[in-house]
């Protein structure tokens, strides 16, 4: 990562070092660069020519041996997907799937295997599985700095993501680690309220690498939405005539990843999604998660009593 005087982030690295700073609107006199496994380093800019290397000082000398199969180039992480939805703390609907997110050169592609569905409204469980959110493959940085302006807050030693517009911080990054209950390690806050709809969204991720780390790092990450049902939103849907509060919580919690060779990625293709009626969440598999956490206590009391009456 590269600081500039204002302790903004101006910038972070490729996966082979490279950075491309001269075209910054954020350049300072000097800047400053730091990565996890490496010491701080400060530079001038008028000393530092087109091109240069800039070699940084190891923390840790001591690295693992890594063997590389050039035939294994697909990445596919498998990833037990969690979301469901409530209105006055009364549960709506519920999903469990398991997928697979298959990263190619310039895409990530989502392949749902086998998945549990309810509706408590409308008992609809044929149901294509496009509610499974997508991941992106820019950095986590390149998502954020669109956004915000990331400023590094030296006494707290946490990230801040400030609104470019207002100034607000809206959350956090904080390098954690060594805390495994804590799963998230960036956290957004945002509030939204219109004549429509007043809410606030909670955006939480967990990666080894923060800003620098591509989504081959993600360990986790969730959405939740908030919303205050307002007279014009029951005009836009009649059936929340008496709804105060609206709740979806969405979950990946990422089980492994793995390099496939493309006869397996062709196999994996061929794979079709199907109903099979029997919710992952309850096999010890996803709960063996280092970061796994359970169903709120009264969701999962009103998902097994609509379960035992279903059957």
């Amino acid at each position: 990562m590269v600081f500039n005087e204002n302790k903004e982030i101006i910038g972070t690295s490729n996966v082979i070092g490279e950075i491309y700073l001269e075209k910054n609107n954020k350049l300072t006199d000097k800047i400053f660069i730091e990565s996890i496994f490496y010491e701080k380093k400060e530079i001038v800019i008028n000393k530092v020519e087109d091109n240069s290397i800039i070699l940084l000082k190891p923390k840790v000398n001591l690295l693992d041996e890594v063997e590389i199969d050039y035939k294994k180039k697909y990445i596919v992480l498998t990833a037990y997907y969690r979301i469901y939805n409530s209105r006055d703390d009364v549960l709506v609907s519920f999903v469990d799937a398991e997928v697979k997110y298959i990263i190619k050169k310039n895409s990530i592609q989502k392949k749902v295997l086998n998945f549990r569905i309810f509706d408590v409204a409308s008992k609809d469980e044929k149901i294509n599985p496009y509610w499974v959110d997508k991941l992106k493959k820019t950095s986590l940085f390149e998502t954020l700095n669109s956004k915000f302006h990331l400023i590094k807050d030296e006494e707290k030693g946490v990230i801040n993501i400030v609104g470019k517009k207002n100034n607000k911080v809206y959350g956090t990054i904080k390098p954690d680690f060594n805390n495994i209950n804590n799963k998230s390690n960036i956290v957004i806050d945002i509030t939204n309220e219109t004549d429509k709809i007043i809410g606030t969204a909670r955006e939480e991720y967990n990666n080894e690498e923060l800003l620098k780390t591509t989504i081959k790092d993600l360990k986790y990450w969730s959405r939740i939405n908030i919303r205050t049902v307002t007279p014009k939103y029951i005009k836009i849907d009649s059936t929340l005539k008496g709804t105060k509060k609206m709740f979806n919580k969405r979950e990946i919690f990422i089980q492994s990843l793995e390099y496939v060779s493309k006869e397996e990625y062709k196999k994996l293709k061929k794979k079709g999604y199907k109903d099979t009626s029997v919710s992952h969440y309850t096999k010890e598999f996803w709960k063996n998660l280092e970061i796994f956490t359970p169903l709120d206590p009264l969701i999962e009391k009103q998902l097994n009593e609509i379960l035992v009456e279903r059957k």
